[in-house]
């Protein structure tokens, strides 16, 4: 099976991002091998805020969603964050490493996955998280849909600039 990665653009969301940040508020980090691009930077930042954009695949919670789908992300797991590797196919961890990671964040009030149809992550980072002492108030935003890049380029922008 072919888990070639639909074109995003990264680019203009991280360029946005860096226009409206301060400096000394941000560290962005390229996250495309998982785990490892991923644990350095969280030991070493220890970040209130961690913004995943990508891709993301929701499993449809009725038939009726099946149609919300993107044409390249059939057949992938549901649930989870995508991540590119070197030949451009998926790579697509088990939610459950992904908790595991951010489950030694004392510092993480919000993590923002600003990708398509990320609820069902949220919903299980949410669910897992609520259960450590420090991250009981943990907050997750998510998109439930399938979100256009300059849409969640303006979203991010606009969260960021609150």
């Amino acid at each position: 099976a072919n888990n070639a990665i639909p074109h995003l653009k990264l680019m203009r969301e991280l360029m946005a991002l860096q226009e409206d940040v301060p400096e000394s508020q941000r560290v962005i980090r390229p996250a495309a091998k998982f785990p490892d691009a991923l644990k350095n930077p969280l030991i070493e930042f220890m970040p209130r805020v961690i913004q995943f954009s990508g891709h993301a695949y929701s499993a449809p919670t009725h038939a009726g969603d099946a149609h919300r789908r993107p044409e390249g992300l059939r057949g992938i797991l549901g649930g989870t964050l995508l991540f590119e590797l070197e030949d451009g196919t998926a790579q697509v961890p088990p939610p459950e490493q992904l908790v595991r990671l951010l489950e030694g964040q004392p510092r993480l009030q919000c993590i923002f996955l600003n990708a398509c149809s990320s609820d069902s992550l949220a919903r299980q980072i949410v669910d897992k998280l609520a259960e450590v002492d420090k991250l009981s108030e943990l907050r997750v935003i998510c998109w439930t849909t399938i979100v256009d890049d300059r849409a969640a380029t303006a979203f991010s922008k606009g969260f960021y600039s609150y």
